[in-house]
């Protein structure tokens, strides 16, 4: 029982100092921007299907 409570401690401790919740926003702002760039940067060098010509 005291295990289970020291191990609960040190995961608390872990937590508060990695903060997880200000890396997970900054995750996911970084995927945010990363999506954005791709949408931009798609559109233009899409190819336009080849029009046939007669």
């Amino acid at each position: 029982m005291r295990f289970l409570i020291g191990a609960l401690a040190f995961l608390v401790i872990c937590a508060i100092f990695a903060s997880p919740a200000a890396l997970l926003l900054g995750w996911v702002q970084f995927s945010d921007l990363q999506i954005v760039d791709k949408n931009k940067a798609d559109p233009a060098p899409a190819p336009s299907p080849p029009v046939p010509t007669r």
